[in-house]
């Protein structure tokens, strides 16, 4: 947890350093980037982190060798898309499925945060993502809610642009990862 802790106020400072003394964008980008990849190094290098971890490994190992029939045919505790993630990840191991999820994970974050986030408060929305629990820490365990939530933050961002379709496929993506996706998506609808 010191690590946390110490990862969380590092990248905030940085970024709160950069709002203060950078007077143009693009030294606050640079060190928004900077953050992330301090938060990459965290997340993407992490072993055995919260109570689920573990768990997803032998997820991973029983269905890397499932067929795509099997895949298909497969009707249990875990949604589809999670199943083919593991068979396509087979070569690169766990591991590399867990560095690939994490970059996905960040590039999202980034993406959004760069266009919906003020330049000067990078370092509240750092915050914001190291500090409350719900969105860091418990997702770094949760992995197939972390995925399901990045494309839900993916549709949002469609649906903000009138992208409908493109929106529907995230959906599609987000369900495909974990049905619970589906209350979610209730309250966005007015």
């Amino acid at each position: 947890m010191l690590i946390h802790i110490i990862l969380g106020v590092s990248c905030v400072f940085l970024n709160l350093y950069a709002s203060n003394f950078a007077t143009q964008n693009i030294y606050r980008k640079v060190f928004f980037s900077l953050s992330i990849l301090l938060l990459f190094v965290f997340l993407a290098f992490r072993y055995d982190f919260g109570n689920d971890y573990l768990a997803y490994y032998d997820l991973f190992n029983e269905f890397s060798v499932l067929t795509l029939d099997d895949a298909l045919k497969y009707d249990g505790r875990v949604e589809l898309g999670w199943i083919l993630l593991c068979m396509l990840f087979k070569p690169i191991g766990f591991f590399g499925l867990v560095f690939a999820l994490v970059f996905f994970q960040l590039y999202v974050l980034a993406k959004i945060i760069f266009k919906y986030c003020p330049p000067d408060l990078y370092w509240f929305a750092i915050f914001i993502f190291i500090f409350i629990p719900d969105n860091m820490l418990i997702n770094a365990s949760a992995i197939r809610q972390s995925i399901a939530i990045s494309f839900f933050l993916l549709m949002v961002d469609s649906i903000l642009e009138k992208k409908y379709l493109k929106a529907l496929f995230y959906l599609i993506a987000a369900y495909n990862f974990h049905t619970s996706i589906l209350i979610v998506v209730l309250f966005l609808i007015d």
